[in-house]
């Protein structure tokens, strides 16, 4: 696995490690999952677009803009849906 792949392993759970709620519910909150979803598999233009929705100044849109450019190049179709895969076992695990 190439460490771009890696690096997007551990961001993806770090943000949820940082968004989950505390309580029972281990669920990823479905803005997370769009987000998560949008950034690997979505255009530059919608996730950029998607980041500008919640955030709407010039240079975190050039740095959301910046990152998926990186994650477009550095990762392959079939890392990204990987690392997506991971994400949905750790969704469903009883461990999680």
């Amino acid at each position: 696995m190439k460490w771009a792949a890696v690096l997007g392993l551990l961001w993806s759970t770090l943000l949820l490690l940082l968004l989950l709620p505390s309580g029972g519910n281990s669920k990823i909150c479905p803005a997370v999952m769009e987000d998560i979803d949008m950034f690997l598999m979505g255009s530059q233009k919608e996730y950029v677009n998607l980041v500008a929705s919640y955030q709407n100044k010039t240079l975190v849109k050039e740095n959301a803009e910046n990152l998926k450019q990186c994650v477009d190049t550095k990762l392959t179709a079939e890392e990204k849906r990987m690392v997506l895969n991971v994400l949905d076992k750790m969704e469903n695990s009883l461990l999680c």
